[in-house]
Formats: structure tokens, C-alpha cells, sequence
């Protein structure tokens, strides 16, 4: 159990964008949890939707407009 993950999860389920940004990251990423584009692109998304400056690109990079 990571107690980080599980913050940045709170904090993105109560509109934090920036913290739905970092989710996607390590999701995309595979840093500290298992690697999944499925949930990387559902928090950015989600970053996206929060008026995260950088999110639309990440989700650009996924494949996903």
C-alpha cells in the first residue's frame, strides 16, 4: 500500500487538478504503481476537465484527443 497514491487519489477525487495530473503520470509512467494507460489517460482526463494547463498534450500523447 502506498499512503502517496492513496493521498493523490483523495485529493484528485475532490478536483485537485494537480493531483489528478501526477496520477496520470505515474500511471503512464509506471513509477510506484503498475503501469496502465487505461487510468493514466482517466486522470488525465480528469486533469483535462479541471483546467490543467498540460493535461490535453499528455492526453494527445496517449492517442486520445
Amino acid at each position: 500500500r502506498n499512503d502517496g497514491i492513496d493521498y493523490l487519489r483523495k485529493a484528485a477525487d475532490g478536483k485537485d487538478a494537480q493531483a489528478a495530473f501526477r496520477l496520470g503520470q505515474l500511471y503512464a509512467s509506471g513509477e510506484n504503481v503498475e503501469k496502465n494507460p487505461e487510468e493514466a489517460k482517466r486522470y488525465f482526463s480528469l486533469a483535462h476537465d479541471l483546467g490543467h494547463p498540460e493535461a490535453q498534450a499528455r492526453l494527445n500523447a496517449l492517442g486520445q484527443p
